[in-house]
């Protein structure tokens, strides 16, 4: 699909999470245009973030999404930019975002192409969708997973922050 604006690109990515398996009108999942602008705790709680219980970051902008857990925190900004865009060269746009909320993860796609990136640990690397909501309603469901080739209900867990897929 080739997208002609960013707007286009959110229509890809909108269907690459359904496929994972987010559920776009629940907004414990998924937020949208979530505004950063050097949140405050109670501003930050709102948009999901104090996942990993570290002081917000200073940041102003824009998250595209933000995927959460089952409590409504902040798993993973995504980044979402036109198709022409390379969306590896908004790594540092998006980092900001997801350090202010403390999500650990951060994706960056142009409905095509998508990256997924654990900023604490490594680069970010190409992959084949989204990661599945793998915790919900399951105990303790703080997690998202990648989903092995070719099965996008892939259970293998990403319980912690800094365990690379």
């Amino acid at each position: 699909m080739a997208s002609s604006s960013e707007a286009d690109a959110r229509i890809a990515v909108d269907q690459r999470l359904r496929e994972a398996g987010w559920d776009l009108a629940n907004k414990l999942q998924v937020r949208t245009e979530v505004t950063i602008s050097d949140l405050g705790p109670a501003a930050m709680r709102e948009a999901g973030g104090d996942y990993l219980g570290s002081p917000p970051i200073p940041a102003k902008g824009r998250a595209d999404y933000v995927l959460c857990d089952q409590r409504g925190r902040a798993l993973a900004v995504i980044e979402a930019k036109r198709q022409a865009f390379e969306p590896y060269q908004a790594k540092q746009q998006a980092l900001p975002y997801a350090q202010a909320i403390g999500a650990p993860f951060i994706f960056l796609s142009n409905g095509e192409l998508i990256y997924f990136w654990d900023y604490q640990n490594d680069d970010a690397r190409v992959v084949d969708s989204f990661f599945i909501p793998a915790g919900f309603g399951a105990a303790g469901g703080n997690a998202i997973a990648p989903p092995a080739p070719g099965d996008h209900r892939n259970s293998r867990l990403l319980s912690q922050p800094g365990r690379n897929p």
